[in-house]
């Protein structure tokens, strides 16, 4: 493999990434979104239910991805 078609695969690998890790916050930021739902604010367990399930926690998520950025930052650093 030449220098230039390794140059090209590197450049798709960052572009891949990168959309990967715009998905990945548009998930996450779609997460934090569940909260604000009010479908069936007049029904009787609705409180109950928007704690129990509707709201989400992606903490885990967001250090993943913040990893990576980090990880994907390091490697844009060394050229």
């Amino acid at each position: 493999m030449k220098i230039h078609e390794k140059a090209r695969a590197y450049d798709e690998l960052m572009k891949d990434i990168d959309s990967f890790i715009t998905q990945l916050e548009e998930h996450s930021n779609s997460i934090k979104e569940i909260d604000k739902d009010q479908t069936g604010k007049d029904e009787m367990g609705f409180y109950p239910m928007k704690v129990g399930r509707l709201v989400g926690s992606n903490f885990g998520l967001e250090l993943k991805i913040r990893k990576m950025q980090g990880t994907i930052n390091w490697y844009k650093s060394l050229k």
